[in-house]
């Protein structure tokens, strides 16, 4: 085989490869970093069943981040709960069904 047409095989099979991945829709992914419990920093089950309370920043900064497809549930949630804690929650995508209510 010369190297031309082993160049053009290369691309080609490349060109496949990058088609079939970018046709396949990337799996939903719930991410958390840093101050989070349950889970701490981490790439989270999915669907993530807390099951009790989900701290996001509860005494420290933290994060929780759901793309869209996913799914957390919790009894009770809270993000930047104490004082001085930073907490930050992103939702990705039009099926947000999770009622949020501001605690005291």
């Amino acid at each position: 085989m010369n190297v031309t047409l082993m160049f053009r095989v290369v691309c080609y099979a490349s060109l496949v490869v990058a088609l079939v991945t970018v046709g396949i829709p990337a799996p939903a992914d719930v991410i958390t970093t840093g101050d989070v419990d349950p889970g701490g920093a981490a790439t989270q089950p999915e669907p993530w069943e807390v099951g009790g309370e989900l701290e996001v920043g509860d005494l420290g900064i933290g994060t929780l981040n759901v793309d869209a497809g996913s799914m957390v549930s919790n009894t009770k949630g809270y993000i930047g709960r104490k004082h001085g804690s930073t907490g930050e929650a992103t939702v990705a995508g039009n099926d947000f069904h999770k009622p949020l209510t501001p605690s005291q």
